[in-house]
């Protein structure tokens, strides 16, 4: 990553509910919602910022895969899902974070532009 990347510390919880600090790049923000990626081994980090009854959801476009892609998240507040992407190290990713309540996005942020997958 450039020297002057923006970054971001977050908690994130895996798909087995293992918790860990972890860096990350790039972060982009939507009410309770914020969505940052590490390059190192492609992980895209979806977080609950706000105590709010909502969650946050990843929206995403990467290299090798056609078509907008979406994640939600049911962490809580103050944690992340940890979403390992598997991207190629020639790729990139695209993403933006939203704020859900159920099936329905209340906010979205811009999206990041594209990102390089090479760590």
């Amino acid at each position: 990553m450039p020297l002057n990347a923006p970054t971001a510390t977050v908690e994130v919880q895996s798909e087995d509910g293992a918790s860990a600090q972890a860096t990350c790049y790039y972060p982009v923000a939507s009410g309770g919602a914020l969505v940052c990626f590490n390059p190192t081994g492609e992980h895209l980090y979806i977080c609950d910022r706000a105590a709010d009854g909502h969650h946050p959801v990843a929206r995403y476009y990467r290299s090798d895969k056609s078509g907008l892609k979406t994640k939600h998240a049911n962490v809580g507040n103050g944690k992340c899902l940890d979403w390992n992407l598997s991207i190629p190290e020639s790729g990139w990713i695209n993403y933006r974070a939203c704020n859900y309540e159920g099936s329905t996005a209340l906010s979205c942020s811009s999206f990041s532009g594209r990102i390089s997958a090479k760590g």
